[in-house]
């Protein structure tokens, strides 16, 4: 028997939300109509310039979900890798994130997805160590993939990407009525009426 890790970085509800799109734009008596928010925004970091010379930025929120670039161990002033070992990195990078959502009006908390790259898939231990003590309650975990990777850029060892969500809108200052569903120890998060999963391994 084979274990095969298949990723299923699945996000669920696209004919849901199409439905639900037309069914609130229909103009018969008593029924409400309703826009989605489609507006988009740059997010970065206050006072840290955006130095990369590739074409990406740090986050980008649309509507009240936010979209972060993978996050490499890196010192915000100095643009350098904070150390050449995995912990560090580790916890580096999480604390880049959280500086993000924090820019964002967000933080951990509302984590729902995130993808962690390693170089060395024995390091897998070590960096789910820092991963884990960076939340203060499983309930928080959100759904998550660890990837092993060949290489990445700037010679890391660890990358994580993420996507949150926001309590305000891209467009306003309302605040979101959605809410995090945690489930099965975050086998699966439950937003709106998306869902994030996490990868798991089949057995062929």
């Amino acid at each position: 028997m084979k274990l095969v890790p298949v990723v299923l970085l699945i996000v669920a509800g696209a004919i849901l939300n199409t439905v639900t799109a037309e069914k609130s734009s229909e103009s018969t008596t008593g029924e409400t109509s309703h826009q989605l928010d489609l507006h988009k925004k740059i997010i970065s970091i206050s006072n840290v310039p955006i130095t990369s010379t590739s074409p990406y930025n740090p986050a980008i929120q649309f509507g009240q979900i936010l979209y972060l670039s993978g996050q490499l161990g890196r010192n915000h002033t100095t643009g350098q890798l904070i150390s050449d070992d995995t912990q560090n990195q580790t916890h580096q990078a999480l604390h880049n994130i959280q500086d993000l959502l924090h820019a964002a009006g967000s933080d951990i908390t509302k984590l729902l997805q995130c993808r962690v790259y390693l170089t060395d898939i024995n390091d897998y231990q070590v960096m789910n160590q820092v991963y884990a003590a960076f939340f203060s309650s499983t309930e928080f975990y959100p759904a998550r993939a660890t990837v092993a990777v060949t290489a990445l850029a700037s010679n890391a060892k660890v990358e994580i990407e993420c996507t949150a969500f926001a309590t305000r809108s891209a467009s306003s200052e309302t605040h979101s009525t959605g809410h995090k569903c945690s489930m099965v120890s975050s086998n699966f998060i439950v937003f709106g009426i998306s869902f994030y999963f996490i990868a798991h391994l089949f057995a062929f």
